[in-house]
């Protein structure tokens, strides 16, 4: 400390105020009450501000400095850009208390109306959520006004979750019905069974509606806070504009009953056609549901069951029971086993479970997608196959599951089932360009065991290192060199492995494809013409978009575009590629346009 000390009075003897291009004084970078008054008797600025305005009074928690500050000169009410005084953001009882005695404003507002009642801006804390409710009862006491208004409607009494400081607000005139401007009532945002109970005895009502039609039911989430609602009068029927009921979003089946008990209908669909089983989670949710009369086969608009959106066992288990059919499929094609394979969790089960069911491995999404094809897991994947999955079948992108796999042991079993490690999509790319641009080096690795050639180019005229090039993969970059890949090579629309490493910034590949022969002719010049970024994106991103369509004329607004892209690539150039091409060749960078 005495050496740290003794180093800040030699800062403070050239210069104590001196800032950082942040604004930031040395009195904003301590919390030392020592180095703090040192600094202050070597002529610190104790009203120092940084970019946004705050002081370091603003930045403090500790009353002895606090003190020290005002002592100096620090200024109670100073305002920063957004209006927030030092009352605003203070987080200890001494500290506000220090404050109102040098003349802080308990009814100061920020520019969008927040008082030190109310949430700071950022909703960094809350007096009466994080302090002692006596805080609380210190403001009200120098005139804070629990009915004041921010901006958008809300109250103190809006963000209170304390009972106790619930209680002194209500006392000194908050209103229990007060809405914002969206609609909001505190009894939208209270989670506390005490606090709701305190809010209803003083006229809050339960059937409140948001400008989104939710009322404070929608947003409970406590099974006793919802008893005392729908003894309050709260409707269990009551829709949101989507349509929805607090049944739709229940994961507690004492709720849930407690729901069916006053009326909620098992039955209800929201606006997408979705009923309150299309989205249980729980199996004894699920059951209630069910014993009300929920149909385990409904429909939603999109042509999704319940058995669709399910990943858990059991409650797939149950609605099957309940006839849910394993075979159905939504509007898209897609059936249960689809969707349950899209995810790890549980995708084995449940996949078992849709089989034995009747599930069909061969349905096909509109895309022409089966189950195969989404399938992550190996034994997922080989359970398919026993059910005479097709490990050849194409989407409609000509993709085969081969090239959707993203792991090694999927694609040796998909191997073994007669997929081809060679076969193309309809844009030309195999599974090698794939995992290339995914970075999945373990599968390059392995197709090399099978004889895949590193030159191979799809439509557009990519090779898998152009791909690991533009992505920043590097050690597939270096495995693809090692084994025979074309460093020189140039797509259709003359771009090299090193121009897309630049055009992306990645000069580590840069470096590596440098030290394999790439030719580094050219490099000061723009890494893609305007017409390449504007009719070929498929140059900048995964090879498998559609054919570019023909090129037309340009009209006027298409001129304006172009011209915005080359200042576009002149800016990504001196501000990308310029980095990339100084680490490469230290040497040539004199040539390099400045940015």
């Amino acid at each position: 400390m005495e050496c740290r000390s003794r180093s800040l009075t030699s800062r403070a003897r050239r210069g104590c105020n001196t800032q950082t291009k942040d604004g930031l004084a040395p009195l904003h970078q301590t919390s030392n009450v020592e180095i703090i008054r040192l600094l202050l008797e070597h002529g610190a600025d104790a009203t120092a501000q940084i970019k946004n305005g705050s002081t370091p009074l603003h930045q403090t928690s500790n009353v002895d400095v606090a003190r020290l500050l005002l002592e100096h000169g620090a200024d109670a009410t100073a305002q920063t850009k957004d209006g927030s005084t030092p009352l605003h953001v203070a987080s200890n009882i001494e500290v506000v208390r220090l404050l109102l005695e040098h003349g802080a404003d308990a009814t100061a507002q920020t520019k969008d109306g927040s008082t030190p009642l109310h949430l700071t801006k950022d909703g960094s804390r809350s007096f009466y959520q994080t302090l002692n409710v006596e805080v609380v009862r210190l403001l009200l006491e120098h005139g804070a006004d629990a009915t004041a208004q921010t901006k958008d409607g809300s109250t103190p009494l809006h963000a209170a979750s304390d009972v106790e400081a619930i209680r002194l607000l209500l006392e000194h005139g908050a209103d229990a019905t007060a809405q914002t401007n969206y609609g909001s009532t505190p009894l939208h945002w209270t989670r506390n069974v005490e606090a709701v109970r305190l809010l209803l005895e003083h006229g809050a009502d339960a059937t409140a509606q948001t400008k989104d039609g939710s009322t404070p039911l929608h947003a409970a989430s406590d099974v006793e806070v919802i008893r005392l609602l729908l003894e309050h009068g709260a409707n269990a029927t009551a829709q949101t504009k989507d349509g929805s009921t607090r049944l739709h979003e229940i994961w507690d089946v004492e709720a849930a009953r407690l729901l069916l008990e006053h009326g909620a209908d098992a039955t209800a669909q929201a606006n997408d056609g979705s009923t309150p089983l299309h989205g249980t989670l729980d199996v004894e949710v699920a059951r209630l549901l069910l014993e009300h009369g929920a149909d385990a086969k409904a429909q939603a608009n999109d042509g999704s069951t319940p058995l669709h959106g399910t990943l858990d066992v059991e409650v797939a288990r149950l609605l099957l029971e309940h006839g849910a059919d394993a075979t159905a499929q939504a509007n898209n094609g897609s059936t249960p086993l689809y969707v349950a394979l899209q995810h790890e969790y549980n995708n084995y089960a449940l996949a078992h479970l849709l089989l034995k069911h009747g599930a069909d491995v061969t349905a096909r999404t509109k895309d022409g997608s089966t189950p195969l094809h989404r399938t992550r897991n190996v034994e997922a994947a080989r359970l398919l196959l026993e059910h005479d999955a097709d490990a050849t079948a194409r989407t409609q992108d000509g993709s085969t599951p081969l090239h959707a796999a993203s792991d090694v042991e999927v694609a040796r079993l998909l191997l073994e089932h007669g997929g081809d490690v060679t076969a193309q999509r309809n844009d030309g790319s195999t599974l090698l360009h794939l995992a290339s641009r995914r970075g999945r080096e373990e599968v390059v690795c392995f197709l090399f065991e099978h004889g895949v050639d590193a030159t191979a180019v799809n439509k557009h005229g990519w090779t898998a290192l152009h791909l690991a090039s533009r992505w920043g993969h590097v050690e597939v970059a270096r495995f693809l060199l090692d084994h025979g890949a074309d460093v020189t090579a140039q797509n259709n629309y003359g771009s090299t492995s090193l121009r897309l490493a630049l055009r992306a910034g990645h000069a580590e590949v840069a470096r590596l494809l440098v030290e394999h022969g790439a030719d580094t002719t050219g490099v000061n010049e723009p890494v893609a013409t305007p017409w390449e970024v504007v009719l070929h994106p498929e140059d900048l991103e995964l090879p498998c978009v559609p054919e570019p369509e023909p090129v037309r004329q340009p009209r006027t607004g298409t001129v304006v575009f172009v011209v915005m892209v080359i200042a576009w690539g002149i800016w990504s150039f001196s501000r990308r590629s310029r980095v990339c091409v100084q680490i490469c060749f230290p040497g040539r960078t004199g040539n390099l346009t400045r940015s």
